[in-house]
């Protein structure tokens, strides 16, 4: 299973087309921290615990499925596998992304 790093590394790859989407997103996965700012041109992805408009935390498992297609992130919220704190219209901007 890939590391919070090299997680990190793979959305830096995936966003380097995308375009600004006006929110920043804030995963806690295991302990760790991928925060999205997609304010930034384009989107930049990091390990700071920033402050952001929605939190989303679950297990780095759950959000490699869900990035992978393998899991529907709506599900695995009403399932409570994740948990968003804060704007969920935020979250949402993210259907964009994976």
């Amino acid at each position: 299973m890939p590391s919070i790093s090299e997680l990190t590394a793979t959305l830096n790859e995936k966003l380097v087309d995308a375009k600004p989407f006006g929110k920043k997103i804030k995963f806690a996965v295991d302990g760790g921290v991928i925060f999205l700012d997609g304010t930034a041109n384009p989107p930049t992805v990091s390990n700071n615990d920033d402050d952001a408009d929605v939190t989303i935390s679950g297990t780095l498992d759950d959000f490699i499925k869900i990035m992978n297609k393998q899991m529907n992130a709506q599900m695995a919220l009403m399932m409570g596998k994740i948990k968003l704190k804060g704007d969920m219209m935020a979250a949402m901007a993210l259907s964009k992304l994976f």
